[in-house]
Order: structure tokens, then sequence, then C-alpha cells
């Protein structure tokens, strides 16, 4: 005789028990995936170190470099690192650009100036104007 039972669900106790084994594993691959993430990240800093250490000849060395690096005029780099001093205030300004209107008037009144100049001495000679088309 075949019996037509329904399956039995299981019991409330087996199910909380089950949720609870389920939890407990993903919790201990989170913590153990966290663990090889500082493990990896150590291993990955210590080889930085050395690497660090074999180029620069110790460690926080690239980090002096880069400072260097940062002064972008390469003879202030080099009285930077022989302690030569900086150079003096009126040498390290560098030329400023006039604007261009300014630039206009002043060449405005330099060729006035000279125009009056010309204008105030009596020809000695006359001059032929040439004559064009």
């Amino acid at each position: 005789m075949a019996t037509d039972d329904p399956p039995k669900d299981p019991s409330l106790a087996d199910r909380l028990a089950a949720e609870a084994a389920a939890a407990a594993a993903q919790k201990s691959v989170g913590a153990m995936a966290r663990g090889a993430m500082a493990a990896v990240g150590k291993a990955a800093d210590s080889a930085l170190d050395a690497i660090e250490k074999m180029l620069f000849g110790k460690v926080g060395g690239a980090d002096e470099a880069v400072a260097k690096e940062k002064i972008a005029d390469p003879v202030e780099r080099f009285r930077a690192e022989y302690d030569l001093g900086s150079r003096p205030p009126e040498a390290a300004k560098k030329p400023t650009k006039l604007d261009p209107a300014e630039e206009a008037r002043r060449q405005l009144e330099e060729l006035k100036k000279a125009r009056d100049t010309r204008s105030e001495m009596p020809p000695d000679e006359p001059t032929e104007r040439k004559r064009t088309l």
C-alpha cells in the first residue's frame, strides 16, 4: 500500500538550527576573508618597503625623492640639495607680461613724442615726397 502523505515540514528547532549554522558559516567565511586580506596587505607593504629600501637606501626614501621633485626649477632643486641657499628675490621674479592694451598705449605715447620732436625741428632741406599711384 502506498501512502500519499504529504512531506512533513521540518520542525521549528530544525529550521532555526539550520539558519544558525548557515549564519555561522557565512560569518566564519567573512572572518577568514578579512584575515586573508589583512595578510595580503601586510605582505604587500613588506614587499614595497623592501623595494623602497633597495632603491632609496631606506624606508621613506621615496617620500623624500618626491618632495625633492616638487621643486620645479632644476637650479633651485640643485641649491636645495647642496644647501646653497635660495635665489635672491629679484632674480626669482619672472618678467611680468604686460597687458596688450597697456603696451599699445605705451607705444602710442612713444610715437607721439617722436612725432612732436620731429615737428619741432626745422627742416634743413626740403625732402621730396614719394609719389605713389
